[in-house]
């Protein structure tokens, strides 16, 4: 770890960071503490404290940060994959890796609701990084054929495909996913599959009763 000098506050924070970023990494969540992270950091458990108020924010912080790189890789892969099925799959693999990390430990969700709880920079952060990610997943839906849906039904289908990825994140980080026996890759392209095909078929259900009236 780099030193820093005496009074370099954004250089600690970033050296805390990067200590939090490798001990969860390395040893997972539940070995994640303030005084561990200052020793890895080179700095004491008071300086921590100074920068995040409680291991919780600094948790959260992580979290934030982990959304905001899910999110610029999501839109990099978007640029690769042809069809909507193989970049669902991709999506979700991220994800599955992210919630094991942190959504059963942490709600987003709850974050924004008890928003007076945590940092306001850090709830924006975490509001603009939710928002650019439904407005992928909105994108994904409409590759998906849904150019002709009403505006409600494309409300609608961007929270299904962001609850699917939940359920199966909550599946596959814990051990339910024993009781099927069923391969994450698997689950995943078939509930991508689904969701493309209901989605268009329910499209073009639409186009037929317009074209009609």
């Amino acid at each position: 770890m780099t030193a820093t000098q005496w009074g370099d506050r954004t250089g600690k924070r970033r050296n805390v960071l990067a200590a939090a970023r490798t001990l969860l990494d390395e040893q997972g969540p539940d070995e994640l503490s303030m005084r561990r992270v200052a020793e890895r950091a080179g700095v004491s458990p008071g300086t921590v404290y100074t920068l995040f108020q409680h291991k919780e924010e600094l948790f959260a912080t992580l979290y934030v940060e982990r959304l905001e790189r899910f999110l610029a890789e999501v839109e990099w892969t978007a640029r690769d994959q042809t069809r909507p099925e193989e970049l669902v799959v991709a999506m979700g693999r991220r994800y599955v890796a992210i919630y094991a990390l942190f959504g059963r430990r942490l709600d987003a969700w709850s974050m924004l609701v008890e928003r007076e709880q945590w940092p306001a920079e850090l709830v924006e952060r975490l509001m603009q990084v939710t928002l650019k990610l439904l407005d992928c997943i909105d994108w994904l839906t409409r590759d998906f054929g849904l150019e002709s849906m009403p505006a409600e039904v494309r409300q609608r289908a961007a929270p299904l495909l962001w609850a699917t990825l939940n359920g199966l994140a909550e599946q596959y980080s814990g051990v339910r996913h024993e009781l099927h026996g069923l391969a994450l890759d698997d689950m995943l392209t078939f509930s991508a599959r689904v969701l493309v095909a209901g989605l268009q078929q329910l499209s073009a259900e639409t186009a037929a009763t317009t074209g009609e009236q």
